[in-house]
């Protein structure tokens, strides 16, 4: 019986047969159910790895790192920049906050400096292109005053009348910053009160800024607001 049993279940050559014909179709349908993972896996590694050219215009620049008392002026507002790399990645960056600065500003002379921009913490996959790549500015030491807000009425302003009497400035005095050979020009500064219509009553308006020096002419340096709000009272 032993004998029989292991001649039918062994040696039979029809259940060998059978068994690896089973075996095949059992590995078949595994390589089929396994294949559109392996199909997948490739199509993300070839979308990955393809390189791709993206330009992104106005590009804002900025100051890279710099000493507190220097003034950089005629520094170009933006650029534009050229992303080489994989795609996913360039497609994220393009559509991102990229900043563009200059390079590092310590220690620098004054007068006119010549300035190779660069845009920092890049992936090492991705590579840029900046045009212009580089600079011409205006380099000198920064000074800070603080100074009166004075106002002048255009003539038309106020009706034929009225009288003008008490006039509040807010803020009543600014804070300039700029290279120091144009702070110490500074004459003034101060606001032109005017309407394109006569005021018959007491009235509350903001007004542009001017900073000039002796021959009132305007001088490039910062204020620390734009406008003055002036109160106007009429009698």
């Amino acid at each position: 019986m032993n004998k029989f049993w292991n001649s039918r279940w062994y040696d039979n050559k029809w259940f060998l047969r059978i068994a690896s014909l089973v075996f095949a179709v059992f590995l078949y349908g595994m390589v089929q159910a396994s294949s559109p993972s392996v199909t997948s896996l490739s199509n993300l590694q070839q979308v990955v790895s393809v390189d791709t050219n993206e330009t992104i215009s106005n590009v804002p620049v900025k100051l890279g790192k710099h000493d507190d008392d220097i003034f950089v002026s005629q520094l170009q507002e933006t650029v534009t920049v050229t992303l080489t790399g994989p795609k996913n990645i360039v497609s994220s960056l393009a559509s991102g906050n990229l900043v563009v600065q200059t390079e590092d500003l310590t220690g620098i002379e004054t007068g006119q400096q010549t300035l190779k921009l660069e845009i920092p913490g890049l992936p090492d996959s991705v590579k840029y292109q900046i045009n212009p790549s580089r600079v011409v500015v205006q380099v000198a030491r920064r000074k800070t005053v603080t100074v009166p807000v004075e106002y002048e009425i255009e003539e038309g302003t106020i009706a034929s009348g009225m009288e003008v009497g008490n006039v509040t400035l807010n803020p009543s005095q600014v804070e300039l910053t700029g290279n120091e050979e144009n702070i110490n020009k500074v004459k003034r500064a101060y606001i032109r009160i005017g309407n394109t219509t006569a005021h018959n009553r007491t009235f509350t308006s903001k007004f542009k800024l001017q900073v000039v020096d002796a021959d009132n002419k305007l001088l490039d340096v910062n204020a620390n607001v734009s406008e003055v709000e002036a109160h106007i009272e009429l009698n």
